[in-house]
């Protein structure tokens, strides 16, 4: 089903992305030193909590959906998502060993471990790394990335490669995820980014566009309206007992 699809692309970062929001500033790539390097490191968003509300938008099959968005984390621990029109729509939890969707449009529901996400990214993430990929920082620990000729930062962790470009603020300005041995390849582009709490700065705007194979291709836009770090004590998930299993 698309709602389905609409929540596997939203976690997945989870990655590849093509133009920002028509009403987004977009930001630019930078050459990159040494000194640029630490710095990026340096500003990696770190919190225990974030919450987020806003917008999103997939684009599949020439077709858009717009959906609100309510995001929830718990730093290396949970992330719980709702995306709804009207009160309907899709809630989601993903913990570090499953990942659980419930559809009440469809009433149905879905339990998986993080291979779900593999069938997307080429390789299958860890919770983290999927936080890491929503607020724009480095997908991988910092001591796979190395400083390579193109400007760009270059990590490897099995068959999946990372491809970072630095923008002005030394944050993010677009990820690529490779999966060397398939054909799946996903771009993330992060704009417009804004303080946050004097923590640290985060996108508003993101844009992902997902390559599976040479004629299956997905996008999505993301908008952060609204971002605070206060102490989440709820992540509200519950399965109806009527509702299918997927």
């Amino acid at each position: 089903m698309k709602s389905s699809r609409i929540v596997y692309l939203t976690f997945i970062f989870s990655f590849v992305f093509f133009s920002a929001c028509r009403s987004v500033q977009k930001t630019k790539p930078i050459d990159v030193s040494g000194a640029a390097v630490k710095s990026y490191w340096d500003k990696q968003f770190e919190s225990d909590y974030i919450e987020i509300r806003g917008r999103s938008s997939i684009i599949d099959e020439k077709k858009t959906t717009n959906v609100s968005l309510h995001l929830k984390m718990k730093k290396d621990s949970i992330i719980w998502a709702k995306f709804s029109l009207f009160g309907f729509g899709i809630n989601a939890l993903i913990t570090k060993d499953s990942f659980f969707m419930v559809n009440s449009v469809l009433q149905e529901y879905m339990a998986y471990d993080h291979q779900i996400l593999e069938r997307f990214l080429g390789f299958k993430p860890r919770l983290e790394q999927v936080q890491r990929m929503l607020l724009g920082n480095a997908v991988f620990s910092k001591n796979r990335y190395l400083l390579n000729d193109e400007n760009t930062l270059l990590a490897r962790e099995g068959f999946a490669k990372n491809i970072i470009q630095l923008n002005s603020q030394y944050r993010t300005f677009q990820s690529d995820i490779v999966a060397q041995d398939t054909n799946q390849h996903a771009t993330i582009n992060y704009h417009q980014y804004e303080p946050v709490e004097d923590i640290g700065s985060l996108p508003r705007a993101i844009a992902i566009d997902i390559q599976q194979q040479p004629q299956a291709k997905l996008k999505m836009e993301l908008n952060y309206q609204s971002i605070k770090t206060n102490k989440i004590t709820s992540f509200p998930f519950r399965i109806p007992r009527s509702y299918i299993r997927k």
